[in-house]
């Protein structure tokens, strides 16, 4: 008996010395030193945080121009820190002042309105379907064509925001902006990696990046890049698709005969950057013109030849232009949060529309 006692507290002894038990505390949900840091777009495309509120408020942060070069802070190999599922965001002047910045935890079946009365002061008109006031920012239509218009995952919504249901990993950008001068903008790039990651309306399409010959290794670049955030399915290729329903993204020289067929409808396409003779055009949002010799683009609209999708263009006047626009789509993309359009010149970044021409 008194063997066995001793075998016994023999093998206590080694299992302490082997497992030994920790005094810490484990983290208190909820806490303020839990809550994550939000500073990127990256960050609104995580699963759910396990948290017990249902409301994260982000930092605001300043927008207009920045430099190309600045450092990355959510590089694209970090994995971003986990989020709530829905991200909604209020702007002014196409995303050039942000006016409130939320993660929310949606409850099953909420729409679009239902979600933005949850965190803002909300006006509407006609039944509902037509929102006029965002804390107190107020449609002024019509002594001036100024009014709200809301994006799902970077494409502009088709139905009343009543009637659109969020679904896990939403952007919902909503902005008050001028439209005088073009009334459609179909989509914009201030959602990325949307919509590629979730598609529009629960819909997730291929993207297809369509690359100048040439432009291989920048292409394969940003796959790997689409790859790392979480998209699924992405091809190459060296012409469009005959598969029509698909995301697009057109990555070449003004020469590159895709870029070229949406270059010539740039105003019903939604653009304000214009590819004219060896050189290019920057528009403000009443299509004043600012003529520069050079410059780097990155611009989205409604993919013409598919079916409602989304077409990205990642151009420029030359190689040189191309290669430093795919760089901040790649490297720097937070650095695209909220915008509408880039123009990359004389390597700083501008928002289009410009605002100071």
């Amino acid at each position: 008996m008194t063997k066995k006692l001793l075998v016994l507290l023999i093998g206590l002894v080694v299992a302490c010395l082997l497992f030994p038990i920790s005094c810490s505390q484990p983290p208190q949900q909820g806490s303020q030193a839990s809550k994550p840091v939000v500073e990127g777009v990256g960050s609104a495309h995580s699963g759910p945080q396990e948290n017990t509120s249902e409301l994260v408020e982000t930092e605001q942060r300043g927008q207009g121009e920045s430099s190309a070069t600045s450092p990355n802070q959510f590089h694209p190999e970090s994995k971003p820190p986990a989020r709530p599922n829905v991200r909604v965001v209020v702007t002014q002047d196409f995303g050039s002042q942000v006016v409130l910045d939320k993660y929310v935890l949606p409850k099953k079946g909420e729409s679009a309105l239902e979600v933005l009365q949850r965190v803002a002061e909300v006006e509407t008109k006609y039944g509902g379907g037509f929102v006029v006031r965002i804390n107190g920012i107020c449609s002024r239509y019509p002594k001036v064509k100024k009014d709200w218009f809301y994006y799902v995952n970077g494409i502009l919504a088709n139905v009343g925001a009543g009637g659109y249901k969020l679904r896990p990993a939403d952007v919902e950008h909503w902005d008050f902006h001028e439209w005088g001068f073009n009334a459609f903008i179909p989509a914009i790039i201030g959602s990325f990696p949307q919509p590629f990651l979730s598609g529009y309306g629960g819909r997730v399409r291929p993207t297809v990046i369509v690359h100048q010959p040439g432009f291989r290794e920048i292409a394969e670049k940003l796959r790997d890049t689409l790859t790392r955030l979480g998209v699924k399915e992405i091809w190459l290729q060296t012409t469009l698709p005959e598969k029509k329903h698909c995301h697009l993204i057109l990555l070449g020289t003004q020469k590159f005969e895709p870029v070229r067929k949406l270059n010539r409808n740039y105003k019903k396409l939604g653009f304000f950057f214009k590819f004219e003779d060896e050189g290019a055009v920057v528009l403000d949002s009443r299509g004043k013109k600012a003529r520069v010799k050079s410059a780097g683009v990155i611009q989205a609209t409604q993919n013409p030849w598919g079916a409602g999708e989304a077409a990205w263009m990642i151009s420029g006047t030359g190689e040189a232009q191309v290669r430093a626009a795919a760089d901040i789509l790649t490297e720097h993309w937070e650095q695209l949060d909220c915008a509408f359009a880039i123009a990359l010149i004389n390597q700083k970044i501008v928002r289009l529309p410009h605002a100071n021409l």
